[in-house]
């Protein structure tokens, strides 16, 4: 239940007014027994009535303690209600009941956490709330001493001057009037600091856990990518800093991430655990088995199966096909190169990227015919290739037209004519054609 403050005074009454009436806060009264009627167990691991359906908490009283709430604009009080479990014949504690634990920080700030844009730190979420409590404390200032401005004003206090002339008593009220003395306007709050925000926002997450894995856990896919890196794993940072080495990340089609795991080593024993639950996930909801599974090392075979149809065999003996992916392909590459720090060296690899993938003549096309109908007589004497070239910009290309591959022998066909346009690229510097990778 929500009970607002009343309206600022707007003129000058009788007295002067408080400026407790500029700087009142809202307050929240939370009773989800006492008036939602709602349902709420014991939450102790040891009650001997955890099992049982009907037995619920009741009332007990009101806690006697009044948290101040920070939110985006300014501060609440709330009051609760105290719960106690039947069975327990014991008063829940606040701090042990989840279900009924105040935050000292409202979900709107919470909110504000969420964004994964770059730089969006807690010390950013801080400043934010700082500049608007600011703005929201000024303005109650601004009226306040605006109201006590009337005072001054040339004739405003006759009446109390003539009674101070006629030697009659004033109450202390009254003397504040006329010598000038008001009451001041009370400090503004200190801010929660951003580390009492991460765990506000650390907590509010981890009830979330359970519909974050309900969703990982939804996600399926006919094709997969498999991937390790260590770049993760080096940002680690506090007291899980240096236990992990390799984040290995597996994904479908659409790029959305199936599992995601951090391993010490990546063997195949620690990473059984992960494969085991990836298939067994598959089996429980009735999907088939992935047709083809992408990989950045670990594709050939040598003596034997490798690692990877071993780590999914019951997918690999259903005939799902390990290959290596084109990016990582592509740096295969740079074995042969000297260094990677080349003038030439982007311009070498886009022309690899080139070679490998072409775009979609259809969605190409459907491209075309959408920049043709925004300007239907702007465009008519230009050819698809002269629209393409002024028209058409990269942004259109990553977005709007899929690239797609071109089969064993154009693939090796066009990768061997760019090789052999290396050299000449590289003497485009002014030095002797030749391997200068």
């Amino acid at each position: 239940m929500w009970f607002n403050t009343p309206e600022f005074p707007g003129v000058v009454g009788g007295s002067v007014p408080s400026a407790d009436a500029f700087f009142r806060h809202r307050v929240f009264f939370w009773r989800p027994v006492g008036v939602w009627r709602y349902s709420v167990r014991c939450t102790r691991p040891d009650c001997p009535a955890r099992d049982n359906k009907k037995a619920f908490l009741y009332r007990c009283g009101y806690s006697k303690t009044v948290r101040h709430i920070c939110d985006v604009r300014g501060w609440y009080s709330m009051l609760t209600e105290v719960l106690a479990c039947n069975t327990c014949r014991k008063a829940a504690k606040e701090s042990d009941e989840r279900a009924i634990e105040p935050r000292g920080v409202d979900k709107a700030v919470i909110h504000l956490m969420r964004d994964r844009t770059e730089g969006n730190t807690m010390a950013k979420v801080w400043r934010q709330i700082q500049e608007s409590h600011c703005e929201e404390y000024l303005q109650r200032k601004d009226l306040y001493t605006t109201l006590l401005c009337q005072y001054n004003q040339p004739g405003k206090n006759k009446f109390l001057i003539s009674l101070a002339a006629k030697g009659r008593e004033m109450s202390t009220h009254t003397r504040r009037i006329l010598s000038g003395q008001f009451q001041r306007p009370p400090p503004r709050r200190k801010l929660p600091t951003p580390q009492l925000l991460r765990r506000s926002f650390l907590v509010a997450e981890a009830e979330n856990i359970e519909d974050y894995r309900t969703q990982i856990i939804s996600i399926f896919g006919k094709v997969l990518k498999y991937d390790s890196t260590k770049k993760i794993c080096k940002k680690v940072s506090g007291e899980g800093k240096g236990t992990a080495e390799w984040c290995t990340n597996v994904a479908n089609e659409q790029g959305q991430i199936l599992m995601s795991v951090l391993t010490c080593e990546e063997s195949l024993d620690k990473m059984r655990p992960m494969g085991e639950g990836l298939m067994a996930r598959y089996r429980r909801a009735g999907e088939a088995p992935p047709e083809l599974m992408y990989v950045d090392r670990g594709c050939c075979r040598v003596l034997g199966p490798t690692s990877l149809e071993q780590l999914f065999n019951e997918w690999a003996d259903a005939g799902m096909l390990i290959r290596l992916d084109i990016f990582h392909w592509i740096h295969r590459f740079d074995a042969a190169l000297r260094t990677d720090h080349h003038s030439k060296y982007k311009l070498f690899k886009s022309a690899l990227s080139a070679a490998v993938f072409a775009y979609n003549k259809d969605d190409m096309a459907l491209l075309l015919q959408a920049i043709r109908a925004g300007h239907p007589t702007k465009y008519d004497y230009l050819t698809d290739s002269e629209l393409i070239e002024t028209h058409v910009s990269k942004y259109d290309l990553t977005h709007y037209v899929r690239r797609i591959t071109i089969g064993v022998q154009e693939t090796c066909v066009r990768v061997q004519s760019r090789l052999s346009l290396t050299p000449k690229v590289c003497s485009w510097d002014g030095r002797e054609p030749g391997p200068s990778f």
